[in-house]
């Protein structure tokens, strides 16, 4: 039932419905009429429920699998006849749907014999393909024309034609399929190894050598977009992240100047271009960037996730929390949050516990909806990230440490330390995450100084200095983990702080700890 309530809501998204279309593909009172109409209203989400809603299945099982059978051929016949008119469909995407659909046409043309019209929309589709460059499409119409002008026509001059003009594209397609390919087993090691840094740059650059000079030579859509990618991996995993800013910008004004607009080419790099700034700290650039260019990303996508959530990265670093916290209500607020990837939804689980322990220290206001943060639930709704020990696991364990230090549960606060201490010589080397290694430390004065700001501040002085000293580029550390940038974090932990007044004896649990 998932797939058919999956290609239900597709077609309820499109115009199809609005178009008169839907009544012929499904005339009224049917069966299959009356379980589309009940799987696009949300009312069923199983097989049991749609018996209870169509009592003219009667019941039956059998009868129920037929028609779902007969309603899922109808739907995927049908979804050729969909048009893409709205403005989240780029116009090269468009082109290229386009394409299939008339290929389509065509090949039923030249099966049934009518040759010189399919000929002559073959011609007019192949000024189509070329233009977006779609190189395999035009590779498949240059052999059906070939085909039709030298075996069936005769015609010498065409044949040739056609024959050298299929040869150039075959051998643009082995330079698009090289670029591709090595940029895919960049990304495979990337994804499933745990290389350094230093050890992707090296590859990236190895790879790069063999795509650079079709740079020069060629203006394909592939090659560009791939071979670029791969030269901005060299800088990025460098930490160079200013020659990042700069190779983005070119990638834009070249697709920029193609005759056609391809929004999936300037999303990545636009996407590139705002981790650059990010990395750089340069929070005027990120917003101008993220505000300027949202638009290129349809609302409740994938992509709109991920640039929404360097948005609220931005700011937030920028120490624009109300302005973050407005990000954060827009995304979450979407109809499509619960079901995001846990790689994606726990992000998101994460900033909303920073939000709270700001909501806490006074630096943000409660929401004005009334709605309060729950804290158990947060955690119970993290599992994916808690894995992630050099990486996404780290704001975690901060969060929970400051939280505690919030609500002045010094007792949770003196039980964490030891593991935080614990995390960080397991986890957090110099070599590979030196910043949130000094932060850790940071944190683990805390409870030892017995929570009292003035010599917490002091014991952290010269830990803090190696954190200033330390740049996000030096520590070879990814920019998602601070959330908030250590630097500033701090100085929000030594205002909540024990100060003068507040100084007494010693916490019980820590004069226990010192006893034994």
């Amino acid at each position: 039932m998932e797939d058919l309530i999956i290609l239900v809501q597709f077609f309820q998204s499109t115009k199809f419905k609005s178009g008169g279309l839907l009544n012929i593909l499904l005339e009224p009172e049917t069966q299959m009429r009356q379980l589309f109409n009940v799987l696009a209203s949300g009312q069923i989400k199983s097989d049991e429920d749609a018996l209870r809603e169509i009592p003219s299945l009667n019941g039956s099982s059998s009868n129920l699998a037929t028609v779902k059978s007969k309603l899922k051929d109808r739907l995927n016949d049908a979804l050729l006849l969909v048009e893409f008119n709205d403005t989240e469909t780029n116009s090269r995407q468009k082109a290229y749907l386009d394409c299939i659909k008339k290929w389509a046409a065509i090949t039923v043309l030249l099966t049934r014999n009518y040759r010189e019209l399919g000929l002559q929309r073959l011609e007019q589709l192949l000024r189509y393909t070329r233009r977006f460059e779609f190189t395999d499409m035009t590779i498949e119409i240059l052999y059906m024309l070939r085909l039709q002008s030298g075996l069936i026509y005769g015609r010498e001059q065409q044949y040739h034609e056609y024959d050298a003009l299929l040869r150039q594209y075959q051998a643009l397609r082995v330079k698009e399929d090289l670029a591709e390919t090595l940029y895919a087993n960049l990304m495979i090691d990337f994804v499933n190894s745990k290389s350094e840094k230093r050890e992707i740059a090296e590859k990236a650059a190895t790879y790069f050598q063999e795509i650079a000079p079709h740079l020069d030579t060629f203006t394909s859509f592939r090659i560009h977009l791939f071979g670029r990618l791969l030269q901005i991996a060299i800088y990025d995993n460098q930490n160079d992240h200013q020659k990042v800013v700069h190779l983005c910008e070119d990638a834009i004004d070249f697709f920029d100047k193609k005759a056609y607009k391809s929004f999936s080419a300037l999303q990545v790099f636009y996407y590139s271009q705002l981790v650059g700034y990010l990395n750089l700290r340069q929070y005027g650039h990120c917003r101008a960037v993220a505000i300027q260019h949202r638009s290129f990303f349809a609302i409740g996508s994938y992509n709109w996730y991920k640039w929404e959530e360097l948005h609220f990265l931005a700011e937030f670093n920028a120490g624009e929390y109300e302005a973050a916290l407005a990000i954060w209500q827009l995304v979450t607020e979407r109809v499509e949050f619960t079901d995001l990837p846990p790689a994606i939804g726990e992000s998101w689980k994460i900033f909303e516990a920073y939000l709270l322990f700001l909501m806490r220290c006074g630096r943000l206001k409660e929401r004005k909806d009334g709605k309060r943060f729950r804290i158990a639930k947060i955690w119970n709704e993290i599992h994916f990230s808690s894995r992630d020990k050099s990486g996404m696991n780290i704001p975690i364990l901060i969060i929970q440490f400051l939280l505690a230090l919030a609500d002045k549960e010094y007792g949770q606060c003196i039980d964490r330390e030891e593991s935080l201490a614990k995390y960080r010589t397991r986890y957090l080397k110099l070599d590979n995450a030196a910043r949130s290694h000094y932060f850790f430390k940071m944190l683990e004065l805390i409870p030892k100084s017995d929570f009292n700001a003035a010599v917490v501040k002091a014991n952290a002085a010269p830990l803090l200095e190696c954190l200033r000293t330390t740049s996000q580029k030096t520590a070879n550390q990814n920019f998602e983990v601070e959330v908030i940038p250590y630097e500033a974090l701090w100085e929000i932990v030594l205002s909540i702080l024990k100060q003068p007044a507040e100084i007494g004896t010693a916490h019980p649990a820590r004069m226990v700890r010192q006893a034994l």
